[in-house]
């Protein structure tokens, strides 16, 4: 009798291990089929994407859906073509803006200031505070906004100008555009002075092998959140 008690509760936990392994399979299947659909859907939006922000001065577009809503955002990746210009592009601050390991990797600061002059996204002359007085700001207003908006980071310059000025989004696009041009122009001008870089020769020379040494490619992700 036990034998067979034992038989039967060995039969019904093959069989319960059994259903489990089935229903896994089918969950793992459909979720690969899913993802496929995703996959195909997520890549017919970044067509659109890239297409809509081609040719114009904004790093991001907005969709929205009938309940979620869709950004789309511009990801630059600076590649090194010639590794031995690095040292005559940055000088004496090198070792800060460039990692050496086996081969050498630059630090997310030197990645924003090249593809910034890369890409010609800057205005000579022009700094963060100049951007920051040609939106006619309140002092109070104006010193927020220059506490939290640095130029470094496009999304949330954007996030944090329209919180704090109450511009629109579009507005607010416009002016996160500027301050990381204006960013990166200050970048570069630190980098010339500490390395003595001052006539326009000199400048023009950089830019030159800036343009030799590396190559930015850009290439859009998306992001969705409930709307």
């Amino acid at each position: 009798m036990d034998n067979i008690n034992a038989l039967y509760a060995a039969k019904s936990k093959n069989e319960d291990i059994a259903e489990k392994i089935d229903r896994l399979s089918e969950l793992k299947a459909d979720i690969e089929s899913k993802k496929q659909q995703a996959d195909v859907i997520e890549a017919e939006l970044l067509k659109i994407a890239q297409s809509d922000l081609s040719n114009t001065k904004y790093k991001s577009v907005k969709y929205l859906g009938t309940e979620s809503v869709l950004r789309a955002t511009l990801s630059e990746n600076v590649k090194i073509t010639l590794e031995s210009l690095l040292p005559s592009i940055f000088g004496s601050v090198y070792n800060d803006m460039v990692k050496t390991t086996s081969k050498s990797e630059l630090t997310a600061p030197a990645k924003r200031l090249i593809a910034g002059i890369w890409q010609g996204n800057f205005v000579s002359g022009v700094t963060i505070e100049d951007v920051i007085a040609s939106m006619e700001l309140n002092d109070k207003t104006a010193k927020l906004v220059s506490k939290k908006c640095k130029g470094i980071n496009y999304s949330k310059d954007i996030d944090n100008l329209i919180s704090i000025t109450g511009f629109s989004e579009q507005k607010a696009e416009e002016y996160a555009y500027m301050l990381m041009e204006a960013a990166v122009w200050q970048q570069f001008k630190t980098i010339c002075d500490v390395n003595g870089i001052e006539t326009k020769e000199d400048f023009d020379e950089l830019m030159k092998k800036i343009q030799a040494a590396f190559v930015v490619e850009l290439t859009p992700k998306i992001s969705v959140s409930e709307g």
